[in-house]
């Protein structure tokens, strides 16, 4: 495991973490660890969407045909 330090937290910044922590009834080394594993699985989250992402086929659809499908769609919608 590695600690964290990061310097220059504002006061007023602390203040509102720890009433934070507090309200989950955690210290505020608790209530950062959770949210920096949050933070963690959010990014990993994204990486694993963007490499989905990746591996899906493209789709090339000429502008003037996305501009037909529209313009029919909202005939069907506007009556």
């Amino acid at each position: 495991m590695v600690d964290i330090t990061i310097p220059d937290i504002p006061a007023d910044a602390t203040e509102r973490l720890s009433a934070m922590a507090a309200a989950r009834r955690q210290s505020l080394q608790q209530f950062l660890r959770g949210e920096v594993l949050a933070i963690a699985d959010r990014s990993s989250l994204g990486a694993r969407l963007s490499a989905v992402l990746d591996e899906l086929p493209r789709v090339s659809i000429p502008a003037d045909e996305v501009e037909a499908i529209l313009s029919e769609a909202r005939v069907d919608r506007d009556g």
